[in-house]
């Protein structure tokens, strides 16, 4: 790794955090406090009781060690002991153990208390085969270090135990160890024996055994983290705060660093020749990367023996031949560029969209736009062979879903993007009528409502950029200017133009809104609701800036925020909640943005973002749902997905549910996690630097006080011109009930820690007053004012008043689309329940190339989980995204059919069948031909049972055939049975509810989720 400005300021904040939380904070130490007040972790006190778990049941866990009299004072909350187990090579003779620690006199001087610094260090060269295990190796002051081996068929297992046997003393603190350090140093050392796994047929399974072979385990502290360098070191190391650097993906490739093919300019503007010979460096370079990779995998088998070779090899044949597949389909884009003049068009006027879109976001932003936009390969990659099945509704490969896995910031959202800007310019040129050339090509789909609003403004300046770039195209004049929704509805934006006009009227309430962003997209001016009109059935909005392209009522915005608006003129790009799409059985105009009842040509391209989060409860009722889009959709041929992720597991069984789709993941995996073509780890970079705390029988609200403040004073120790970076403190928590109780501690813990703390000479004490939360509670309002106050820099600008945040308090709202590029510390409160949202939560900080993020893992030591990863700090991190979970998605099981199946047979029948369209046709089901267009979308429910979960497939056609009795039998009892009430007074008979107690069957919800309606409360205070 290199250093540079942000690197070395890292450095020093770590090290000054460690100095406060270990010590020693000068090398030869005077305090004036005691030392375990002084310092808060890494004590070893003499003796101690058994830890006490609190009252959690997901804490408590059989430990099989607990008998152990070692285990039990290592895992005490006065810890009293620490050590580690490793492996060697039978045969071991030479190895050498350092041991070092420290333990401070109490002396009176002038009389005065004072703790004196006294070091300990010893260095010991042992032959293994002569060892004496019942004797210690060390034993100094009650103090013991001994090696216990265990023999195996052909390694050792050694562990090493350091006991302060030292008495308990009346003196509270009096025979402690402080910053205890074990260095051992062999050639003999092997990793961590692990089972042979030979019958798991999982090929995901064997595929990380090939990619990840060389992150493996090494050692497994007690007590405290064991670290280690290199992928086959000759030493370890103790550590009570573990540091591992997670590396940024780096998207570039030597081979193309020089060359035309990535440029935008060059693509966009040059003969069609010149620009095809470019683009074919693409898969000529890759397809010589392939068999160089191919060549190496004799080499690679070597490492693996038996069994287990024969399927690593297997695996190993298997992603060339992916790689094989990804390189031919590139192959086709370029050649079905070639072949076809107007998609060529299309492809060149995308290329200066996306330009188009940098230049306007870097000029935003205040920069300077003195350089060339260019793709980065695995963007212009994914672009060419999604090309094919995305504009050509018969191709072979337009069932496919087409699955972006790069690290988070590495650039996904562009990809699609630059996809989207192709299909809509293609879907203009093709057009054979304004007509066609109208209505929704492209939705995307988000799980939350901040990362949908914050994606709504990127994609926004793409749109606007697009239509800058449309003016310049005289056959697309006649053609209405791109436009892109917000699909987010009653809660955050108005449902319908009359409740916009009152809005407008009498000023925006505290939750809904005719301005979800805050400024204009394309020059970041303020926007207000004075710049907004209601006319001619639209809500138009423009700049308040004279100087923006996109500043009056006849040259407005391209933004649609209202449903009544969008479901009369539907935008060319929607962008929506998942939960929005629960409304269909309610709401049958929402045919019009899936292409039904429109003579617009048929809605092309669906872009599920964030895929990992469509998983479990949300994921299993959102596949209901999709059901439904997907046979509403489908006109002529079906539509194409292409979805994004940094984390998921087994990513093929959990498309097929979702979406009934194989999948192909881009850049596929070949022979190395490292090394995908496409994606390299970047070394040159700094990346994240993690790191763990265990502050074993502390208070955990008293270690994240101490922890927040010493990161905070931190801060006064880096690089004034790198210092913003790591100014604003961002800190994560498991549930907002933590959270909440976080917030006092910052107004009052901290700061009064930061008035004691000793800082050097020369240096000032870190003063905070500013915190903010992010979390689901705030309005649509108060999202975008969040994220603006979060991008205020440090220092203070002359020409701003405005103050950065010193700390933003945020729950798992923050691990998805929170791209705030300045932030760069972060404090994760407790290990997250899944590995998922680990990784997604710490990737918000130090995003940018270059900088140097750091993330402290605060672990709960009464939670043998949070332990265990502690304990595994370095081998977790190495190769933590092969931890994340499997996610589960059971659309068709009994308790989801009971939620939800109801739901997607009525959105299917009201936004497929146009005589189900009118509120009072629901009686006509008594009809035989209706009822036989009903069946048939029955039997197509019944298919994707069939071809996803096949075991629920009988069940569900009886489920089925109870809905449609029940349906039957309701009509004929009423004679003029409706859809839905007109409002809450309609006393007439309709069929569908909206959620209420879950009693009636007919109930419905009205998001993919099982919420509680929010209660309103009020507090009268009276003065007494």
């Amino acid at each position: 790794m290199k250093n540079n400005k942000y690197s070395d300021s890292r450095e020093k904040y770590l090290a000054e955090v460690c100095r406060q939380m270990i010590g020693p904070y000068e090398n030869e130490e005077k305090l004036d406090v005691a030392p375990w007040d002084f310092y808060h972790t890494g004590m070893i006190w003499p003796a101690g009781e058994k830890v006490k778990l609190e009252d959690y049941d997901e804490d408590k866990e059989h430990d099989v060690e607990a008998s152990d009299g070692f285990m039990d004072l290592a895992n005490a909350s006065h810890q009293g002991a620490i050590g580690f187990t490793c492996y060697v090579r039978k045969g071991i003779t030479d190895a050498s153990i350092e041991l070092s620690w420290a333990t401070y006199n109490e002396e009176k001087i002038d009389s005065k208390l004072f703790w004196i610094r006294v070091p300990f260090n010893r260095k010991l060269e042992f032959n293994i085969l002569e060892l004496d295990q019942t004797k210690p190796l060390i034993e100094v002051d009650n103090v013991t270090f001994r090696l216990k081996i265990k023999e195996a068929q052909d390694f050792l297992t050694l562990t090493f135990t350091l006991v302060n046997q030292k008495l308990k003393s009346s003196i509270y603190g009096d025979g402690v160890l402080y910053q205890t350090k074990i260095i051992f140093d062999t050639e003999y050392l092997i990793e961590a024996p692990v089972r042979n796994n030979i019958t798991n047929n999982d090929p995901e399974f064997w595929q990380h055994e090939l990619i990840y072979r060389d992150y493996v385990h090494f050692a497994t502290g007690h007590g405290c983290a064991v670290e280690w360098d290199g992928i086959k070191p000759n030493s370890l190391r103790t550590s009570w705060m573990p540091e591992s650097v997670v590396y940024k993906a780096s998207p570039e490739i030597a081979d193309l660093k020089n060359t035309k093919s990535l440029s935008m300019s060059f693509l966009g503007n040059s003969p069609k020749s010149d620009v095809i010979q470019e683009l074919n460096h693409l898969p000529q370079l890759y397809d010589k990367w392939i068999k160089e990779q191919e060549c190496s995998i004799e080499g690679i088998l070597k490492s693996f023996d038996g069994d287990r070779r024969a399927k690593i090899k297997k695996v190993a044949f298997e992603n060339i031949d992916n790689c094989v597949q990804h390189c031919n389909r590139i192959k086709e884009g370029i050649n079905l560029l070639a072949n076809n003049d107007k998609l060529f068009i299309a492809f060149q006027l995308a290329n200066l969209a996306i330009q188009k879109n940098i230049e306007l976001s870097v000029i935003k932003k205040g920069g300077d736009f003195n350089f060339e936009p260019r793709w980065r390969p695995f963007q212009l990659a994914f672009i060419l062979l999604s090309t094919p099945s995305t504009v050509l509704e018969d191709h072979k490969d337009r069932e496919i879903m087409e699955l972006i896995w790069f690290p988070t910031g590495g650039g996904k959202t562009e990809a699609y993007l630059g996809l989207t800007a192709l299909l809509i310019f293609y879907r203009y040129l093709i057009a054979s009528s304004v007509e066609e050339a109208a209505g929704t090509a492209v939705i995307t789909r988000y799980t939350l409502r901040l990362l949908t609003i914050q994606q709504f403004e990127r994609a926004a300046l793409m749109i606007c950029a697009a239509n800058i770039i449309k003016k310049q195209v005289p056959e697309l004049q006649e053609y209405k200017d791109f436009d892109i929704g917000l699909f987010v509805g009653g809660g955050a934006t108005p449902n319908s133009l009359q409740k916009a006009h009152d809005l407008l009227s009498m000023g925006s309430d505290e939750i809904e809104t005719t301005l979800p962003l805050q400024s204009c997209p394309v020059c970041g001016s303020p926007l207000n609701t004075e710049h907004q009109i209601i006319k001619n059935k639209q809500l138009i909005t423009w700049c308040s800036s004279s100087e923006c392209l996109f500043n009056s009522e006849s040259s407005p915005l391209p933004l649609m925020v209202i449903d009544e608006q969008i479901y009369n003129s539907p935008p060319t790009f929607l962008i929506g909640t998942v939960d929005k799409f629960a409304n269909m059985p309610f709401t049958p105009e929402m045919g019009r943005l899936l292409g039904r009842n429109t003579k617009a040509a048929p809605l092309q391209l669906i872009i599920q973002d964030e895929l990992h989060l469509i998983s479990d409860a949300l994921g299993t009722v959102t596949a209901l749902f999709e059901t439904a889009i997907d046979e509403i959709a489908s006109i002529n041929n079906k539509v194409k997905i292409v979805g994004s992720t940094a984390t998921i597991r087994r990513a093929e069984v959990q498309v097929r549910k979702l979406f009934n789709r194989k999948s192909m993941q881009f850049p596929p995996p070949c022979l190395n996690v490292d090394d995908s073509y496409f994606y390299q780890s970047n070394k040159n970079d700094p990346g994240r630097l993690y790191v763990g705390v265990h502050a074993q029988g502390r208070s955990p609200k008293h270690t994240l006080s101490r922890l927040a403040a010493n990161c905070f004073q931190a801060t006064e120790y880096t690089e004034e011109q790198v210092r913003d970076s790591f100014y604003t403190l961002v800190m994560y928590f498991n549930s907002m009930r933590e959270l909440g109780s976080s917030l006092l501690l910052l107004e009052d813990d901290v700061p009064k820690y930061l008035e004691v703390m000793a800082v050097d000479k020369g240096v000032n004490t870190r003063k905070i007053s500013r915190f903010s939360e992010l979390t689901s509670k705030l309005t649509p309002i108060e999202i975008p004012q969040i994220l603006d106050e979060l991008s205020v820099k440090w220092p203070i600008s002359k020409d701003s008043n405005k103050e950065p945040i010193d700390a933003v308090l945020a729950t798992n709202m923050i691990s998805v689309g929170v791209d705030v590029s300045r932030l760069g510390a972060m404090i994760v409160n407790g290990q997250p329940k899944n590995t998922s949202e680990y990784i997604q939560a710490s990737s918000r900080v130090g995003r940018d190339d270059g900088t140097a993020g750091i993330v402290f893992t605060l672990y709960n030591w009464t939670r043998p989980r949070d332990r265990s990863h502690y304990e595994k700090f370095h081998t977790y991190h190495s190769s933590f995204y092969r931890h994340v979970e499997t996610s589960s998605v059971t659309p068709f099981a009994s308790r989801a059919r009971d939620r939800a199946l109801h739901s997607a047979l009525i959105a299917m029948v009201r936004l497929k069948i146009p005589e189900f369209y009118p509120n009072d046709s629901a009686v006509r089901i008594l009809e035989d031909s209706l009822r036989q267009k009903v069946r048939l979308l029955m039997k197509s429910i019944c298919q994707r049972v069939k071809a996803t979960e096949e075991e629920e497939e009988e069940d569900t056609k009886l489920h089925l055939e109870n809905i449609l009795f029940d349906w039957q039998e309701k009509a004929e009892r009423s004679k003029s049975l409706k859809w839905t009430a007109i409002n809450k007074y309609d006393q007439s008979n309709y069929l569908i509810k909206q959620k209420e107690n879950g009693k009636d069957p007919w109930e419905m919800q009205r998001s993919v989720r099982d919420v509680e309606g929010q209660v309103k409360v009020s507090m009268y205070i009276q003065d007494v």
